[in-house]
């Protein structure tokens, strides 16, 4: 009964990662809430981060990586981007534009991203 369990619990894990859409990108309903994510990288990257810090942290990366695989076909990532740069170009865009903070978070992260690496036609 446990290994039916495990393989269930297995096979719904891997549903919810393979067919991950925009939708789950708006878990964080607005910029505001990316913001103190953001300041939480912030204090990880400079090692002076509580551990609510350095979970928030990690959150705001793998935001930042689902926002991007999720809307990949958006903007044009180069290969050798890692996840600290994402995060970098996501949470400079939001302290330059401190009046788009009440939106879509996803939205906001999807724009610097476009700013960033701008979609070849």
């Amino acid at each position: 009964m446990a290994k039916k369990m495990m393989v269930l619990l297995i096979a719904v894990i891997f549903t919810l990662v393979v067919f991950n859409n925009y939708a789950w990108c708006q878990y964080y309903k607005s910029g505001s809430e990316l913001v103190r994510l953001w300041r939480a990288y912030q204090l990880v990257e400079s090692h002076k981060a509580t551990q609510s810090e350095i979970i928030d942290g990690v959150m705001f990366m793998g935001y930042m990586e689902g926002v991007a695989d999720a809307l990949r076909d958006k903007f044009n990532r180069p290969p050798h981007v890692t996840t600290s740069q994402l995060c970098n170009i996501a949470g400079k865009y939001l302290d330059a534009h401190p009046n788009e903070w009440h939106e879509n978070g996803a939205d906001l992260v999807m724009r610097s991203l476009q700013d960033a690496f701008p979609k070849k036609r």
